[in-house]
Formats: structure tokens, sequence, C-alpha cells
């Protein structure tokens, strides 16, 4: 009896340990979000600067400037909370990722 009562709370324990994997608290849920819209505004940023610089709005010194700035407010924010939550890499969807950016970036600027 003592060792189906000790095997069935090492399957709840597991249980637990896989759900806490699976599962997202609401906190984690929260910082996903925040870690997408500062990626969201990076992007975005990042993408009018490259238009800025390429119609000659700035010249290569304010872009680089500009960048560097950029980077370091925006950029240590998301690897900040990038390290918190842990998001886990999908090799699938990496790959489809990088295929739909090249297709982007040859469709706008190629």
């Amino acid at each position: 009896m003592a060792l189906i009562a000790c095997i069935i709370i090492a399957l709840i324990q597991l249980i637990n340990l896989i759900e806490n994997q699976i599962i997202k608290s609401d906190e984690e849920l929260l910082k996903i979000s925040s870690l997408r819209n500062l990626y969201l505004k990076y992007f975005n940023q990042l993408e009018k600067l490259w238009s800025d610089f390429e119609n000659k709005i700035m010249n290569e010194n304010q872009a680089s400037e500009s960048f560097f700035a950029l980077r370091s407010d925006i950029k240590e924010k998301i690897e900040e909370l990038d390290n918190e939550v842990h998001v886990r890499q999908i090799p699938k969807l990496l790959e489809k990722t990088d295929r739909e950016e090249k297709l982007y970036f040859n469709n706008r600027y190629g």
C-alpha cells in the first residue's frame, strides 16, 4: 500500500512539473506580451531608421548614433525580458521565419 502511495505522489509531482513547463502563468503571459510589443517597437524603429538612411534624411553618422541609441535602449529591455520568460525556440518555426524574412526583405528592398 505504501508503494502505491509513493507512486501516486511521484506521478502527481511529475504532472506538476510538466504542467509548469507547458502552461504559463498569467504573469508569464503578460511578460511574453510585453516582449512581443518591445520587439515590434524595436523593429518598427529599426525599419524607420533604415528608411531615413536610404532616403538620405540622415547621414551615416546620424544613423549610426540612432542605431546604437535604439539598441542600448530597447534591445537591453528585450534581452532582460527574454531571459525572464525563457521562450522555447521551435526549429521548424525558426526555419519558416527565416524563409518569410528573406521573402519580405527581397520584396521590400531587393
